[in-house]
C-alpha cells in the first residue's frame, strides 16, 4: 500500500497537484502515464511516483483544505532526477522533475477523467474534436499560452515537438505514437493527429507531456528550431534548464543532491500559491525519516520508508498527530521492459 507523510502544519494540496508520475515506461510520445492536476488546485488522487510500489486505492487527501500559501515546500526523493526532458526519461523520478516545468493538453483525475490543462476542452464526437469513425482527434488550445520567457506558443512549437521526439537520433525512447501517426496538422490555435487505421483512437496518444520552445536561444546564438536531432541528447537547454508552459521555472540543480524551481510569472492559471519548490535526495531511510519528523522536509513517498522498522515510526508519529499519512489510488508497477520491434 502506498503511503504519503507530511507535517500537518504544510497544505497537502501542493504535492499531489503538482509531482506525480508514473513508474511505468515512458508514454509513447504522449502523457507519462497519466500525470498531476493543476499546480494550484485541490489534491487529485490520481497516479503517484512510486518505483516500487503497487497500485493501492483506500482514501484521497480532503479536497476542502487549500495550499499553502509562501514559502517553500520540499519533498524528498530517494531516487535523483536525471533529466528534465520527459522524452528522454528513464522514470519516475524524470517525469516528476519535468511536470513542473512542462504542462500537457490534459490530465485524468481520481475518476479516470480527463480534464482540459493546455486545452481549451477535452475533444468529443459531440463538440467535433474527435472524427466520427474515430481516426482523427483535433484539440483546441486556450488562448493566450505562454512559455515561461514570455513569448507566445506558437505551431513552430508543437511541430518542432514532433519532430525531434520522431527522430530516433534525439535519444527519444518511445516511437509508438511515431510509428502509427498518418499525418498531423500544428497550428497557433489547434494541433490535430489521424492514426493509421486499426490503432487505438488517438485521443489517447496526443495529450502529450510537453513540447519544445522553437525559437529558445542557445548559448552558442543558434535557435533551438535549428539544432540537428543528433545533438539533443545533450542539450543543457532541453535536459537542465528547459523553459515550459508550466506553473514553475528551474532555479538551481546540485545533481544527485536536490533541484529547486520558483513559481513561473507568466503561467496561464496564474502564479501557484506556493512560490518554491525544492526537490532533496536523500537514499538513506532512517535519514528520511529523521527528516520528516524534524520539519527538515515536508513529504516523504512511501517507497522511501521500505517496509522496517521506519514505518512504524512514522505511525507513530502521524498516531500523535506530528505527521499525517495519506493513501492515494496508484497504477504504478516496477517492471522490466524487452524491445520486441525489429524494424
Amino acid at each position: 500500500m502506498k503511503t504519503r507523510v507530511l507535517p500537518t502544519s504544510i497544505g497537502v494540496l501542493v504535492l499531489f497537484a503538482l509531482v506525480m508520475g508514473a513508474c511505468a515506461a515512458p508514454a509513447p510520445t504522449a502523457a507519462p502515464a497519466a500525470a498531476a492536476p493543476e499546480a494550484t488546485a485541490a489534491p487529485a488522487a490520481t497516479e503517484a511516483p512510486a518505483p516500487t510500489a503497487v497500485p493501492a486505492a483506500t482514501e484521497a487527501p480532503a479536497a476542502t483544505e487549500a495550499p499553502a500559501t509562501g514559502g517553500r515546500l520540499k519533498i524528498l526523493y530517494w531516487q535523483a532526477v536525471t533529466t528534465l526532458n520527459p522524452h528522454l526519461g528513464t522514470g519516475t523520478k524524470d517525469f516528476d522533475g519535468a511536470t513542473v516545468i512542462l504542462e500537457p493538453l490534459a490530465r485524468r483525475n481520481e475518476l479516470d477523467e480527463l480534464v482540459p490543462y493546455l486545452a481549451a476542452e477535452i475533444p468529443t464526437v459531440a463538440n467535433g474534436g474527435i472524427a466520427a469513425d474515430g481516426t482523427s482527434v483535433t484539440w483546441k488550445l486556450r488562448p493566450g499560452l505562454k512559455w515561461s520567457d514570455g513569448n507566445p506558443l506558437v505551431a513552430a512549437d508543437i511541430e518542432l515537438s514532433s519532430k525531434i521526439n520522431c527522430d530516433p537520433d534525439s535519444g527519444a525512447q518511445d516511437f509508438t505514437v511515431c510509428e502509427r501517426t498518418a499525418k498531423e496538422t500544428f497550428g497557433n490555435t489547434e494541433y490535430s493527429i489521424m492514426l493509421m487505421p486499426g490503432y487505438t483512437p488517438p485521443l489517447y496518444f496526443s495529450i502529450g507531456p510537453g513540447w519544445y520552445p522553437a525559437h529558445r536561444k542557445l548559448s552558442d546564438g543558434r535557435k533551438l528550431a535549428d539544432v540537428p536531432a543528433k545533438e539533443w541528447t545533450t542539450l543543457p537547454e532541453v535536459a537542465e534548464s528547459p523553459i515550459g508552459l508550466g506553473p514553475y521555472t528551474i532555479t538551481k540543480w546540485e545533481k544527485g543532491v536536490s533541484i529547486s524551481f520558483a513559481a513561473n510569472p507568466n503561467f496561464y492559471k496564474g502564479k501557484p500559491k506556493t512560490p518554491n519548490i525544492t526537490i532533496k535526495i536523500v537514499q538513506d531511510t532512517n535519514q528520511a525519516v529523521a527528516q520528516l519528523l524534524t520539519g527538515d522536509v515536508d513529504v516523504v513517498f512511501g517507497e522511501t520508508l521500505g517496509a522496517g522498522e521506519e514505518v512504524a515510526t512514522v505511525k507513530a508519529a502521524a498516531d500523535k498527530g506530528d505527521v499525517k499519512i495519506f493513501f492515494t489510488p496508484s497504477a504504478t508497477w516496477e517492471h522490466v521492459d524487452f524491445n520486441l520491434n525489429t524494424k
